[in-house]
């Protein structure tokens, strides 16, 4: 991980991520779920994941 300055301090990325996640909203960073049979409408979510705000697509496997 890399080496980031915050609120003057360096922090590795990975600290600081730990430190701001109760601070913001992760969920709005996960995309829509889709089952396993469902992998070409998530890949192409993924594809666009960026444009749409979304960071992550996931595969829910339980069903």
């Amino acid at each position: 991980y890399s080496v980031e300055e915050y609120e003057g301090n360096k922090t590795s990325s990975f600290q600081l991520a730990l430190r701001i996640a109760p601070e913001i909203d992760l969920q709005t960073l996960v995309g829509p779920s889709y089952p396993l049979e469902s992998y070409k409408q998530a890949i192409a979510a993924a594809r666009s994941a960026g444009r749409e705000g979304h960071v992550k697509v996931v595969f829910d496997h339980r069903s």
